[in-house]
């Protein structure tokens, strides 16, 4: 049964953007399948952050400094309107002359949320080692510097800034990483600080 909860998990964070979109990783929504990893023992739920056959990234590993890329992201106009239908009708999101209107040339620009959403999506294409997140904490200094728009293609960058070891549990630690959406001009649309909870290798009771 486990096996089962933990592939459907997988599905959801991993899933595709417009219908069918589940906020897994951000928490805006939290599906039934994840109320059951963290209604699990501590233990149980812990193990959950390590993706079977996935090569992770626990507190130890993180330095300082460090950055990673991910794979590039074209924006789909069809599924950034059929989203933005959906969640949020701002004229400027689904109509062209509102949009010029308001911001010269281009047409539609793409809502935050859907921005976030391409964000999310491509912390989960980052190359490996995952880093083995427990959960998230918040968002800081979120900021959104340029429209973005059909036809962008984005990328992630993310810039390890800071740790700490957990006061209360030691099997875990908590990290912060500025995280940069930067479309195909080198031009920064987004950029906020993250901060989770990580998984330690080590933690009490564990053995070798």
């Amino acid at each position: 049964m486990w096996e089962g909860d933990w592939e459907r998990t997988q599905r959801c964070v991993r899933g595709q953007l417009g219908r069918g979109l589940v906020w897994c990783s951000s928490g805006a929504v939290i599906p039934d399948v994840l109320q059951s990893v963290y209604s699990r023992p501590r233990a149980v739920a812990l193990e959950a952050t390590v993706d079977r056959g996935v090569a992770m990234l626990f507190f130890e590993d993180i330095q300082v400094g460090d950055v990673t890329t991910s794979p590039l992201f074209t924006v789909d106009r069809d599924e950034m309107v059929s989203f933005a239908k959906r969640w949020d009708q701002l004229p400027i999101h689904i109509d062209d002359d509102a949009a010029n209107a308001a911001f010269g040339v281009g047409g539609v620009t793409a809502p935050g949320v859907f921005v976030m959403a391409i964000r999310t999506r491509l912390i989960h294409q980052f190359p490996e080692p995952h880093a083995a997140a427990i959960a998230a904490l918040g968002w800081d200094e979120l900021r959104f510097h340029a429209p973005v728009r059909s036809g962008d293609t984005l990328r992630l960058h993310q810039e390890w800034l800071s740790k700490r070891e957990s006061e209360s549990k030691p099997d875990r630690g908590i990290v912060t990483s500025r995280l940069s959406l930067i479309n195909q001009d080198d031009v920064t649309v987004m950029s906020h600080l993250d901060t989770i909870l990580v998984r330690r290798k080590r933690g009490p009771g564990d053995v070798d």
